[in-house]
């Protein structure tokens, strides 16, 4: 990886990519920031196979971010998908990638199977014998029995999560469903920061 400017001025960063498949493929990138008129920049990315070559730029796009709160109706897996279509409708971008962080390190996002109410319960199950609420086996029991099992299930599982959308429809599979998942036994008001950027 090298980067150099040429005689333009244009910061340059170049990368070479040799790839042996079915008789050898040679990939180069290059990437530079371009100049705009009023300071704006535009990242030029451009790729050449041995093949022949491709060009394709990526321009800055429009962007929406909000903050959503969300509160479970109980401990586990509650969907919010709803919640995040109400919200993509009334953005002015149709297609990109929406990215979804929880504020909170006592609950988790998840991409889950929505059509059968089973596997919600029997994750549920799984995750509760993996981290018993037995006050006795943690340190930290500041705020009850659930407490660092809550901590535990999230570390286990994630914050944010990206989702594509295209023409306003979010790519999920046919039985995903994006969930809340609480771990706490009195379920609390949860942020999240919802960021869609694309065209």
């Amino acid at each position: 990886m090298l980067p150099f400017a040429d005689a333009k001025g244009f910061a340059w960063l170049a990368l070479s990519w040799k790839i042996g498949f079915n008789g050898g493929w040679d990939i180069g990138w290059r990437c530079r920031w371009v100049e705009q008129p009023g300071g704006a920049r535009n990242i030029a990315l451009l790729a050449s196979r041995n093949a022949g070559a491709m060009t394709t730029q990526l321009r800055h796009g429009t962007f929406s971010q909000d903050r959503l709160t969300v509160t479970a109706p109980r401990q586990g897996l509650y969907e919010i998908s709803g919640t995040i279509v109400d919200w993509l409708d009334g953005q002015s971008v149709t297609a990109g990638l929406l990215t979804l962080f929880l504020r909170h390190t006592s609950a988790s996002l998840l991409i889950q199977e929505n059509f059968d109410q089973d596997v919600l319960r029997d994750l549920e199950d799984f995750f509760a014998a993996r981290a018993p609420e037995e006050i006795s086996l943690y340190r930290h029991n500041a705020e009850g029995a659930d407490d660092m099992p809550a901590h535990i299930k999230s570390a286990l599982t994630q914050s944010h999560l990206a989702v594509p959308v295209d023409d306003g429809e979010l790519l999920l599979g046919k039985y995903q469903g994006i969930f809340l998942f609480e771990h706490r036994r009195i379920p609390r008001p949860r942020e999240i920061v919802v960021h869609f950027e694309g065209r």
